[in-house]
């Protein structure tokens, strides 16, 4: 300790981050909060010494700073950081091998590939992408040798069932490179996931192996149910539309128990049926005088014509049912409150 200040050698850098200091353009931001022997400390600078190493500069922790990035300093946190370094150094020094050995790791299960790239050290979704590479070097040599033999006259040297086993991989490899490069997450293989299924059950000491069943921990997502409101505010909006096909007095009741406008979805629904009943009796009158069937027919949509322009007429003085509310009745009982 000199001056009230802390000088720390570190053989590891820690990733603690120095103070910024404040400028003509920026605040000050406080350094990493470091808690040592029961007192926190602020990161002052960290500075690279030319023998190696890292020189940390602390100072006791200031009341007026908030804490925005915190670390522990014990044995504990050390012997964690000891073993990341470890880990690091052995996944540079295979990082070659890592890389080879994606070539065909790339086509297990996801979750398997997740485990394995952070052992590897890789990103999950390159291990797909490596993956890609031998099937698209087995595609291109069955193309080479298979002009080489057309144009030679001589017959085609390949069995139809490895032909079409190489098309069904190339066609899923280009489907796994678009989820690898757009959504950026591993994806298997379907002989990857068959291979690796197979080997689980026969392994002896399955319980080593990565599930293909489960996924890994931390790979789901977590949610959270909605309240009743949320859930009756999301299945009003979804079959709002619908629901102004029900009778004036069912809308008036909606209005009331969830302020339900009909007149911003009301409109919309009943110019497409009015649409699509036009289009009917213009396709059925040329066929009315030929069959029965189409005499129902063009009455039919003749009189939903009749019953959607009468709609529209009301909608000025407010709601206004249509015979296609029977239809929707059973899907808003909850919203109207019957069972």
């Amino acid at each position: 300790m000199s001056g009230g200040k802390v000088i720390l050698h570190s053989r590891l850098s820690k990733g603690w981050v120095p103070r910024a200091e404040k400028t003509l353009t920026s605040a000050e931001f406080p350094g990493t909060a470091v808690y040592w022997d029961e007192q926190y400390y602020e990161v002052l600078a960290a500075d690279l010494l030319p023998a190696g190493g890292i020189r940390y500069v602390l100072a006791e922790w200031r009341d007026d700073h908030a804490i925005r990035v915190s670390a522990h300093y014990n044995e504990d946190s050390e012997v964690l950081l000891a073993a990341d370094f470890a880990k690091a150094r052995r996944q540079r020094r295979h990082s070659v091998t890592a890389r080879i050995a994606a070539m065909f790791l790339g086509h297990l299960p996801t979750h398997v590939q997740m485990h394995l790239a952070n052992e590897l050290g890789l990103f999950p979704h390159r291990l797909t992408l490596w993956s890609i590479v031998p099937v698209l070097a087995l595609a291109g040599t069955c193309v080479y040798i298979g002009v080489g033999t057309y144009m030679s006259n001589k017959p085609f040297p390949f069995p139809n069932w490895l032909i079409i086993l190489i098309a069904f991989m190339l066609a899923e490899s280009v489907f796994r490179y678009l989820v690898a490069m757009t959504q950026l997450r591993a994806m298997g293989s379907m002989l990857g996931t068959l291979v690796y299924l197979f080997i689980w059950v026969l392994h002896p000491n399955r319980q080593r192996l990565v599930s293909p069943f489960t996924s890994a921990r931390g790979e789901g997502l977590m949610t959270t149910a909605p309240s009743t409101e949320v859930e009756q505010a999301d299945a009003l909006e979804m079959r709002a539309a619908l629901l102004t096909l029900l009778t004036p007095a069912e809308q008036l009741l909606l209005a009331e128990r969830f302020g339900f406008d009909y007149r911003k979805h009301a409109y919309g629904i009943t110019w497409a049926l009015l649409v699509c009943a036009a289009l009917g009796v213009a396709s059925m009158i040329p066929k009315a005088t030929e069959s029965f069937s189409a005499l129902v027919s063009l009455v039919c949509a003749g009189f939903v014509v009749l019953e959607q322009t009468m709609r529209l007429l009301a909608f000025k003085r407010g709601p206004a049912g249509s015979i296609f509310g029977a239809f929707v009745r059973p899907f808003a009982r909850d919203l109207l409150g019957r069972r």
